[in-house]
């Protein structure tokens, strides 16, 4: 039985990385998780995860630094558009700020911040 568990780790931890390297070369959940056969919620649970436990802190930073310069020049390819108001372009840019907030861990669990939990009385 102990072989089964430490086999299934073995696994899960070999899953973990190959998601890693995936979304670190680019690659969006989604078509990670079509490839490793997981759910795009799975894959970046095990991003995190593998961030935590494979990757020292300042390798996690600079990987969050890369993706918040990617969302930049995206939200930078847009942003005249959207502030025209082609509302394909708004969409976007809403999209972009969402995914920005998410990374940054500012509005964690769809829950409003704490700071404005205190001044909207939430």
């Amino acid at each position: 039985m102990a072989l089964l568990a430490r086999d299934a780790l073995v696994s899960i931890a070999q899953r973990r990385a190959a998601a890693l390297n995936y979304r670190l070369q680019g690659h969006n959940y989604a078509a990670i998780g079509k490839h490793l056969g997981v759910t795009a919620n799975a894959v970046q649970k095990d991003v995190v995860k593998a961030l935590r436990d494979f990757i020292k802190p300042e390798t996690a930073h600079a990987v969050l630094a890369m993706e918040l310069t990617r969302l930049d020049a995206m939200q930078a390819a847009v942003y005249a558009e959207a502030i025209n108001g082609d509302t394909g372009a708004i969409d976007t840019c809403l999209k972009i700020m969402n995914q920005r907030q998410r990374l940054l861990n500012l509005v964690p669990d769809h829950k409003p911040p704490a700071a404005c939990a205190t001044i909207c009385n939430y």
